[in-house]
């Protein structure tokens, strides 16, 4: 019988609730556990082929393994019913986030790329020498997944879910971003959720 503090949510025979870096590092533990536990749901490999969950008991430290320019700002949402968690949905901020294979500018558009040669004078490059300021790239929440166990599936709860911790983080289904590659279960619910996959914002790592 697991137990979350931070309910958002209530559902009939169980919630919905949230763990965040303030959590009790129980609730973590219990998140870890059902993310290893779960890990061949949705197949995430690491360079030596192995399965990875998407949760690690020590993810909500914030600390970056590069040059990450801010907090990762870890917020896992549980969905619990019958006093089980029957699934998750991890959500990280992240950068460098895109759109149809072109990275996106703080407003949401796509950054242009400076793809014609130019030739300038060194004398005069010397006496006025031109900065190109790099456009500021556009930050935001990343869905690394939703997973329900199989035998609760095709009941609504991956759709509930998202949209609950979309609400609760106060952004929408089209603002935030995905990390892909997508399951076949992943794109029926972008569809349900009137969305084409090839043309969602996505958040490939960081």
């Amino acid at each position: 019988m697991v137990n979350f503090k931070k309910v958002i949510r209530n559902l009939e025979g169980g919630y919905i609730a949230v763990v965040d870096k303030k959590s009790p590092r129980s609730e973590k533990q219990q998140v870890a556990k059902f993310s290893l536990d779960t890990v061949t749901i949705l197949e995430r490999g690491s360079p030596m082929g192995e399965s990875v969950p998407f949760v690690k008991v020590n993810d909500w430290d914030e600390e970056s393994p590069s040059d990450y320019p801010g907090l990762h700002k870890l917020q896992v949402f549980v969905l619990v019913l019958n006093g089980e968690i029957r699934g998750y949905m991890p959500v990280r901020w992240h950068w460098n986030i895109t759109q149809k294979g072109r990275l996106l500018d703080v407003e949401g558009k796509p950054i242009e790329s400076k793809g014609k040669l130019q030739f300038h004078d060194v004398a005069e490059l010397a006496k006025n020498p031109i900065i190109h300021e790099a456009p500021k790239r556009l930050e935001g929440w990343g869905i690394e997944a939703v997973v329900i166990l199989p035998q609760w599936q095709r009941q609504g709860l991956g759709k509930l879910l998202l949209r609950t911790g979309l609400d609760y983080l106060g952004t929408n289904e089209r603002e935030v971003a995905y990390d892909p590659p997508f399951s076949d279960a992943g794109k029926a619910l972008l569809r349900s959720l009137g969305l084409n996959p090839e043309e969602v914002r996505l958040s490939p790592g960081i």
